[in-house]
């Protein structure tokens, strides 16, 4: 297995006696920091930064050539994200000071206590990762156009909110964050996971597992592995664990209520600490690997009925994905069913199908529970029940009505939308007035045509041509059949 190297930017040492740039050097290594550039000249200092990204500096204060206040200095200076770690002999407050002044990020008293210099570090790590990450979600946002074309371009959409859904996911794909990724059946969970993964600088696998079909009393094993097990004939062969097996890349779990508490706990753990014991052993290992959680339900209700842990949602709030439902993006419609039937199309060998234009504007009052894989299946099936080539509206009318009706299908979060959107109401209208107004709306959308709009609303056309009338006056509503 290759060397894993933290953190992802090298920490630049400087001090120009060798056997204390070891020591410091010893201690980072045995706590799993082993991504480091050593210097002993201080004059090779700003040239090692010309060329190499670093995550920190760690700089003795005394040193010929140049000292370490006036290094201090320059490379704040022209470096200010990197911050710099004093370490040095000089215990004066007046020295300290001065390099607080001059921006260092702190001061440590030589000999290096070990408990005080790796916690600083570590801060030094999360600091410097966080600021890069918003660099790169800024800049990633800010920008109108995607900087992978090549991927995002398979992507199927005209809504402003998926877009900027997208490019959140184009900028947190190249850091090392992990991530929560929520939304209903059918929106695509697992697409945008893999999307991140694929457009990340990791080179592992991606690897999948879905917690509620796997055995809760060995998942911690299936994810962290164990060593030989029993003795003679009941001994068992060591477990990879599932975190080696997607070491360098992603391991996505799908559905994180239903991982249990423990292995929660522990992969909380694993976040905050960037390390694990494979259990059974002394083997600690810092794993290279992003770990993604999908959800279909509330977070926030997770947490209340204790499916999720508060710490560990905690950790993955920050970089949470929220995919909205394919009711809240129907201006998606149109590009979604031309591509699905031309899909359909070229799967049977067909000539293009044909199907009317008032189909998205039918198909935009369904729910769609299942959201881009139920429209994906109800094109498919339209189109194999049409050999001609030419879908009529019948087709999708019939699919709907084999359903269960539209309010049987109705869930809490679509009546809070709708709940939303009346609340707004300064004046609460009479049952009747709403029914004609709905219907009314249902005729504006569809060009006054009857039929399609007592399809959309649920009706027979008797009852909307009913809830048209105004007064005696049937006749009231006009349009077509």
């Amino acid at each position: 297995m290759k060397q894993i190297s933290y953190p992802s930017l090298p920490i630049l040492i400087v001090d120009d006696k060798k056997e204390a740039l070891e020591m410091v050097e010893s201690v980072l290594e045995n706590n799993g920091i082993n991504n480091i550039v050593p210097c002993w000249d201080p004059l090779e200092v700003m040239e090692i930064l010309s060329k190499t990204e670093v995550c920190l500096i760690l700089m003795d204060l005394k040193m010929p050539g140049v000292s370490g206040e006036e290094l201090l200095a320059a490379t704040t200076a022209r470096y200010p994200e990197i911050p710099v770690i004093i370490l040095t002999a000089v215990n004066e407050t007046e020295t300290a000071v001065r390099c607080v002044k001059n921006n260092a990020y702190d001061y440590l008293v030589k000999p290096i206590d070990e408990t005080q210099l790796i916690p600083c570090v570590k801060r030094c790590i999360s600091f410097r990762e966080l600021s890069r990450e918003n660099k790169s979600l800024k800049k990633s946002i800010l920008s109108e156009e995607f900087e992978h074309p090549e991927v995002f371009n398979r992507i199927i959409t005209q809504n402003p909110k998926m877009i900027s859904v997208y490019k959140y996911a184009e900028a947190v794909a190249p850091t090392n964050s992990h991530l929560l990724i929520t939304g209903e059946y059918g929106v695509g969970k697992q697409f945008f996971a893999e999307t991140i993964h694929s457009i990340s600088d990791k080179d592992g696998p991606f690897v999948y597992i879905k917690p509620s079909e796997s055995d809760k009393d060995r998942f911690n094993e299936i994810i962290f592995g164990r060593d030989v097990k029993g003795t003679g004939a009941k001994k068992e062969k060591p477990v990879r664990g599932e975190l080696l097996k997607a070491q360098g890349g992603t391991l996505y779990f799908d559905g994180i209520e239903d991982i249990p508490d423990a292995v929660q706990k522990a992969l909380f753990e694993l976040i905050q600490s960037k390390k694990f014991t494979i259990p059974g052993t002394n083997n600690t290992r810092i794993p290279d690997t992003r770990l993604v959680f999908a959800t279909v339900k509330d977070p926030a209700s997770l947490i209340e009925s204790k499916s999720l842990r508060y710490d560990l949602y905690n950790k993955l709030a920050a970089n949470m994905i929220e995919i909205p439902p394919l009711r809240q993006r129907t201006d998606d419609l149109p590009l979604l069913i031309d591509h699905f039937f031309k899909s359909a199309s070229k799967n049977s060998d067909a000539k293009p199908y044909r199907y009317p234009k008032n189909l998205p504007l039918l198909l935009s009052s369904y729910p769609f529970i299942n959201n881009i894989s139920e429209l994906k299946k109800m094109i498919f099936e339209a189109a194999a029940q049409n050999k001609s080539g030419t879908v009529k509206i019948d087709a999708f009318d019939s699919y709907l009505s084999n359903n269960k009706p539209l309010s049987e299908n109705i869930t809490d979060d679509m009546l809070a939308e709708e709940r939303m959107a009346i609340s707004g109401w300064k004046k609460l209208p009479p049952l009747k007035d709403v029914e004609r107004l709905m219907a009314l709306e249902a005729m504006q959308r569809t060009g006054n045509n009857r039929s399609l709009s007592a399809r959309i609303l649920g009706i027979t056309r008797q009852t909307l041509v009913k809830y048209l009338a105004k007064d005696d006056d049937d006749s009231a509503g006009g349009g077509s059949d």
